[in-house]
């Protein structure tokens, strides 16, 4: 799923000739708190936000009773596929190309078989 509408992206890094994104900032906090000398940034084009959902709209775990009185485990998840994608922002004002991870693609399933995607495989034999 896609968050419509897209919105230029904010991100801070650490300098202008390290434009690492840091990604250690809690949501709702002041970052020169933790980084008193990073760098705001803001994608001069909106940049789309994907995110992955299952049909109930999150990773889906629970647990019942069979008829038989046996306890069954339900588990289904979707696993994001992760790529760089290069953008241009504008770091006080200082163009910069800055990549970041964004998710391409998902791959849905139950959380009890393998799910892969394109960039990774991963077991996510839980239980609930």
């Amino acid at each position: 799923k896609e968050k419509d509408p897209a919105e230029p992206l904010v991100v801070y890094i650490p300098d202008i000739k390290n434009p690492t994104i840091i990604d250690d900032i809690p949501k709702g906090e002041d970052p020169s708190k933790t980084h008193p000398t990073a760098i705001k940034c803001i994608s001069t084009q909106p940049v789309a936000i994907k995110f992955c959902l299952d049909t109930k709209g999150q990773c889906k775990k629970e647990q019942k009773r069979t008829a038989y009185g046996r306890l069954e485990t339900v588990c289904e998840c979707c696993v994001p596929s992760l790529e760089l994608a290069a953008h241009t922002f504008d770091c006080q004002g200082t163009e910069i190309e800055i990549s970041i991870k964004a998710i391409q693609s998902c791959t849905c399933g139950e959380c009890s078989k393998r799910i892969a995607g394109e960039n990774e495989i991963m077991d996510i034999d839980r239980r609930a």
